[in-house]
């Protein structure tokens, strides 16, 4: 195989997503390929790279893994994105936003479509239908609408406590206010450490209790695998100190399989279900 084609599954390990789904993409338009004599899917790794590095402008944790729930189809999509790239008005976005949540049932549901939308999203900015500007103010549009509908849920005063935290040295976070939105809805207080967090100040704040959860999340570009796993030592100490249990997302190049004690999840249907197994006491072993 030539180094720059790969195959389906090797385009699925890379995106972090599953060989069906690439399929899917495949057939859509949003990932480009070519085929071989034999009729078998290749993916050239420039248009992974770009499909990769435009989508990770928006949604870290989260990104469609083999039991997310992509299913939006090519009306929906176009739907969306002509909300996003013309609503000036973010309480558009917010209501479109909260239709999908009442026709889904959760915020959960809807994150995991989300993750479709900013692949499209990313797939116009990449192939020249939309400017690097406009896909730059769709996202901070969707964004801020998120954040309202997050502000609906008010936690009791005795609820778990998550810290969100993106991967040394990373800017995208979007991802995360998925994971807020969808931790929020159950029942939980999410706490902001902000992007680049320091993983110095992020092992002190853990260490000094209060907290049942830390996220993290790192985008394709974080692609130093070594130190990701150094991070994730480190906050994995931390985190067994205190009692907390330690969850990371996202495209970057995690270390597989992670370590012990650290829960890798690839869409917010797991996100959701482990916050359901979690609540009762079901996964001990995310905790070293």
């Amino acid at each position: 195989m030539s180094e720059d084609l790969l195959t389906t599954r090797d385009a699925a390990r890379l995106l972090g997503v599953s060989p069906s789904t690439v399929k899917r993409w495949a057939e859509q338009g949003l990932l480009a390929c070519e085929y071989t004599a034999g009729g078998h899917r290749r993916f050239r790794r420039a248009a992974i790279r770009a499909l990769m590095s435009a989508a990770d402008r928006g949604a870290a944790i989260g990104t469609e893994g083999p039991h997310g729930v992509n299913d939006l189809g090519e009306s929906d999509l176009a739907h969306w994105l002509e909300i996003l790239l013309t609503a000036i008005d973010p309480s558009a976005i917010e209501g479109a936003l909260r239709a999908a949540r009442d026709a889904h049932g959760a915020w959960w549901r809807v994150a995991d479509r989300v993750g479709a939308l900013l692949t499209a999203l990313g797939h116009a900015w990449a192939s020249g239908e939309i400017s690097v500007l406009e896909e730059h103010l769709a996202s901070e549009r969707l964004r801020r609408a998120l954040l309202r509908c997050a502000d609906d849920f008010t936690p009791a005063p005795s609820a778990r406590r998550a810290v969100l935290a993106t991967a040394a040295g990373e800017d995208h976070d979007l991802g995360l206010v998925l994971c807020e939105l969808t931790l929020r809805e159950a029942g939980w207080t999410v706490l902001w450490s902000g992007r680049r967090s320091p993983v110095d100040a992020l092992d002190a704040y853990i260490r000094g209790g209060g907290v049942d959860l830390v996220a993290v999340s790192a985008s394709s570009y974080a692609t130093d695998t070594f130190g990701l796993a150094r991070e994730l030592e480190a906050l994995g100490d931390a985190c067994a100190a205190a009692g907390a249990a330690l969850v990371v997302g996202g495209t970057g190049l995690w270390p597989d399989p992670p370590p012990r004690g650290v829960a890798r999840l690839h869409s917010f249907a797991e996100l959701a279900e482990w916050v359901r197994s979690e609540s009762d006491g079901a996964l001990p072993l995310l905790r070293a």
